[in-house]
């Protein structure tokens, strides 16, 4: 059986939709969703008075947990637990929970036990300093010193994972100098989760790599050879990108997303059934966390994806924005093909000019 929530989100559509969808991936069913313009506030995240109104209504419907759209401190999670006598779970735990259920192969769940315990760091340091003027949520009569012994058995799992993971690096570079030393030519496919990235690089490369649409089908890199250019190219599919993905999880993900950084292609997908706002948002978004990578728009073009699914009409007006900040941009349909083959021409073009020059 699915365990009830409560959601608390911004006063804002395309947030609301977006955490509506990790909520769902998470398998948790919504029975009340209340907002918020701010959800900072010192004590509770939420205003004393929204705090108090959850904890009436929860009075008479009782949920398995409260989730909020925004990162909490460990004392604005205990405070609010306290008045609401119900476990309350912040939006960078909930991405936690469904990138651990995600987390198929070694590397990633080595990449997601890190974000975790970087999660769990600084959650530590504000317990010891809560349990230091006599608060202890969640210690059940631990001491100080405890708490310190798991402060610092906390640091030795974070660095031991860390090495096993730069290991992991040193091999893909391995790999990486091996498929230069005999000219094999790398395209990524990269985006938003959930924009239609494994549906195209199964086209690309005739696979049947398991499609979803709910978020983070891909975590860890899938890389296959494809037939469809002059040349052997290698195609890979990476993680799915995220709005407000804080830095931390950013690089407990390095070692996937530094494929991005060597590859000769990337293939930014975009979800032509989001609204004009939506695309908008999460074109930004990926492009922040590909300058964050050094990557440049040289390197970069733009699938819009899903044409089979909206009107001409809708396609122009969505579109004119993409048009104002990318010279390289291709109407497909990753479901049916349709516009696949002039964008394969266009990128065989270009890696021609590569191996030429």
């Amino acid at each position: 059986m699915k365990n009830k929530c409560i959601l608390i989100s911004y006063k804002n559509p395309s947030l609301i939709s977006e955490i509506k969808e990790l909520v769902k991936a998470s398998d948790y069913i919504i029975k009340e969703i209340y907002t918020q313009k701010r959800l900072s506030r010192t004590k509770f995240g939420i205003g004393s008075g929204k705090a108090q109104e959850i904890a009436d209504y929860l009075e008479g419907n009782p949920v398995d947990v409260i989730i909020i759209d925004e990162k909490l401190s460990v004392s604005q999670i205990y405070n609010l637990t306290k008045i609401t006598r119900t476990k309350v779970v912040d939006r960078e735990k909930l991405i936690l929970e469904i990138f651990a259920k995600r987390a198929l192969t070694t590397e990633a769940k080595l990449q997601v036990k890190l974000a975790e315990l970087k999660y769990d760091m600084p959650q530590i340091k504000e317990k010891v300093r809560l349990a230091k003027i006599g608060e202890q949520p969640g210690f059940y009569g631990l001491g100080q010193y405890e708490v310190e012994k798991m402060r610092l058995d906390l640091k030795k799992r974070i660095w031991h994972i860390t090495k096993k993971l730069e290991n992991i690096s040193v091999r893909r570079e391995l790999h990486r100098a091996n498929r230069n030393k005999h000219k094999l030519y790398t395209i990524t496919v990269a985006g938003y989760t959930s924009a239609g990235k494994t549906s195209l690089f199964n086209i690309l490369t005739d696979e049947e790599n398991i499609t979803s649409k709910g978020l983070f089908t891909t975590l860890t890199t899938t890389t296959r050879a494809s037939n469809l250019f002059n040349n052997k190219i290698l195609i890979s599919d990476t993680v799915g990108f995220i709005r407000r993905l804080p830095t931390y999880m950013i690089k407990a993900f390095k070692s996937t997303l530094d494929d991005l950084v060597y590859s000769n292609l990337i293939i930014l997908v975009i979800d032509l059934m989001d609204s004009k706002n939506e695309i908008q948002n999460k074109y930004i978004e990926c492009k922040t966390i590909m300058e964050s990578l050094g990557i440049g728009n040289e390197k970069i073009i733009i699938a819009c994806n899903k044409i089979d699914k909206i009107t001409k009409s809708d396609i122009k007006s969505k579109i004119d924005f993409l048009n104002n900040n990318t010279a390289n941009m291709f109407l497909i349909s990753a479901k049916t093909g349709f516009g696949v083959k002039g964008m394969v021409s266009h990128i065989t073009t270009y890696i021609d000019a590569i191996i030429n020059n």
